[in-house]
């Protein structure tokens, strides 16, 4: 018996096997999208093709029971979540031009322009022609280097030299994001960009979640420790706040002064003991 004739018993049976793989990942992963199993691809809230495994709609992930087993589950949980869901949230901004460079990357990469090839074969129309865009191409090609960076025995993120890939990540994002260099993306690149998603799924944030502990640590530092119960401030309070403010400023000023002084005196000494000492070293003074 195939897995689309299954009798009633037997669908619900694979959905609830594959429902507590999805609601394994959604208690691992903190960022993790609401993920919604179904029976058949004809119970999914969208039209869809009667062989869909999965898919990804207005942030929620959706997985088809009926045409999956377990490890496959695993692997379209990580091209859903990780591959579409998790890198967008990651980049935030940078997204697009991620997928840019990944399809750039493509003509370059040999392991990419296979998976390019690959997915243009999967999704190429009846008379012979890609029927995906560039972008969705492109998201489709991120998606399934997500998909195969996991094991599927475990559910966990399985590539070789992880630490290198995520590196490599990184180097390529500020080269093309911060210093604005025409940069395309290879495959260690989209590997480990793969893996700081999947981490930033558990731990929650954006790239590598530096804006989020900046503005985190910038607003402990900065709040204003608001007291409702204490008493307003008098207008002697007020004026004495305002002296105590001046004269903080003016000997700031004065200091800075002293400061300058004090260094514009160091480089003329600095100066002055390097002529004396070149003076010794070339005419022999001390002999």
């Amino acid at each position: 018996m195939t897995r689309t004739h299954m009798t009633a018993a037997e669908q619900e049976a694979s959905t609830d096997r594959i429902d507590a793989i999805a609601e394994y990942f959604s208690s691992k992963w903190r960022d993790c999208p609401p993920i919604h199993v179904v029976p058949t691809a004809a119970d999914l809230p969208f039209p869809a093709p009667s062989d869909a495994e999965g898919a990804s709609r207005r942030g929620e992930t959706f997985l088809v029971a009926g045409a999956l087993d377990q490890r496959r589950a695993v692997e379209v949980i990580a091209h859903e979540v990780v591959g579409h869901h998790g890198l967008r949230r990651t980049l935030g901004g940078a997204w697009r031009s991620f997928l840019a460079s990944t399809l750039d990357g493509t003509r370059r990469d040999p392991a990419l322009r296979a998976t390019r090839q690959r997915i243009e074969q999967i999704y190429a129309a009846d008379g012979g022609t890609v029927a995906l865009p560039p972008m969705k191409l492109a998201d489709e090609i991120a998606a399934t280097i997500a998909e195969r960076s996991i094991d599927p025995r475990t559910g966990e993120m399985a590539v070789a030299r992880p630490l290198q890939k995520q590196a490599a990540a990184v180097a390529g994002h500020v080269a093309r994001e911060v210093l604005l260099l025409d940069r395309a993306v290879c495959a260690d690149q989209l590997q480990g960009t793969v893996l700081l998603a999947e981490r930033q799924l558990r731990v929650g944030g954006t790239f590598l979640g530096w804006r989020r502990r900046i503005a985190g640590w910038y607003a402990g530092f900065m709040a204003y420790k608001f007291d409702p119960n204490a008493r307003p401030m008098s207008l002697q309070e007020a004026q004495d706040l305002l002296r105590a403010e001046n004269t903080r400023l003016k000997n700031k000023d004065e200091n800075g002064i002293v400061l300058q002084v004090l260094a514009l005196a160091a480089i003329v000494v600095f100066f002055v003991g390097y002529l004396a000492w070149a003076g010794i070293k070339t005419f022999g003074w001390l002999h």
